[in-house]
């Protein structure tokens, strides 16, 4: 579960709620039926016109799934995944190890090609490679959508002020003037949504998009480089040495220690 997340969309509702409406000396005005609906369901209108079939849908999963179901995986427990796949793997002669609910999927599935031995290593690579091309078009895909939908709220909300005005305009030579402070801030209502639901929601959940593609991305080259070594039995040192290249310099010795608990003899590590 991801709490900045979940901490940082709790804090934007209550921005809203408490910071702007809850100001309002009738914040019922905030929630004028008129505003909702040209703001929310012109958005999805034009979400639905401008994407392709299926996305909306692709971006409620990640949403699900970057929120309450992703995993926390560190590259460092990645790399000490791979050693001890590699340690059991020359110590035993056969190409399996243990799979546990935490591994990484495409961790998983990297060594299982490996343990069902049809690919050599350019093969196995270019599987690889390709697998985790797509995982980085999803991801990117993603983000520039919720991007794309994020320009539609504040339009439409300026959309929904303009009709307000419209109608406000048009009732002045009725003489009812006194009418016309709540007209107007009822008109303002759809730009606060519109400026509220991009800012606070969707561009922030785009960021957070890109910034998990890259995250991901830097991931599965991590474990493309460990599942090709361990296929071609390299020296543990080897694999160790290369995989600690892409940690920070602060986790080094955590994973020295775990090398060594998985390779006491130093012969076998050598």
């Amino acid at each position: 579960m991801n709490l900045n997340l979940i901490l940082g969309l709790t804090l934007g509702a209550w921005i809203m709620t408490r910071g702007a409406i809850g100001q309002a000396s009738n914040p019922a005005l905030f929630f004028d039926t008129h505003a909702l609906i040209i703001v929310g369901l012109g958005t999805l209108a034009a979400a639905l016109i401008a994407s392709p079939p299926g996305r909306l849908r692709e971006i409620a999963r990640f949403f699900i799934r970057g929120a309450f179901l992703r995993k926390e995986r560190s590259k460092s427990y990645l790399v000490k995944t791979l050693i001890s796949a590699h340690a059991y793997i020359l110590k035993s002669g056969a190409s399996r190890v243990q799979i546990t609910d935490r591994i990484h999927p495409f961790l998983s599935e990297g060594i299982d090609l490996i343990r069902e031995g049809h690919l050599d290593g350019a093969e196995l690579q270019e599987v690889l490679e390709l697998r985790v091309g797509q995982f980085k078009r999803s991801y990117l895909e993603d983000a520039k959508a919720l991007a794309a939908i994020a320009k539609f709220p504040p339009a439409f909300g300026l959309l929904g002020a303009a009709a307000g005005m419209i109608t406000l305009m048009s009732q002045l030579g009725s003489g009812g003037k006194d009418q016309l402070g709540p007209a107007m801030a009822t008109a303002m209502v759809a730009t606060f949504w519109g400026v509220g639901v991009a800012n606070l929601i969707l561009l922030p959940l785009a960021d957070y998009a890109h910034r998990l593609g890259v995250e991901d991305l830097e991931a599965r080259n991590l474990m493309v480089q460990g599942l090709l070594l361990i296929q071609r039995r390299e020296s543990p040192v080897v694999l160790k040495e290369k995989l600690v290249s892409f940690l920070k310099q602060e986790e080094w010795d955590e994973i020295e220690r775990h090398f060594h608990d998985q390779f006491p003899d130093p012969r076998m590590g050598a």
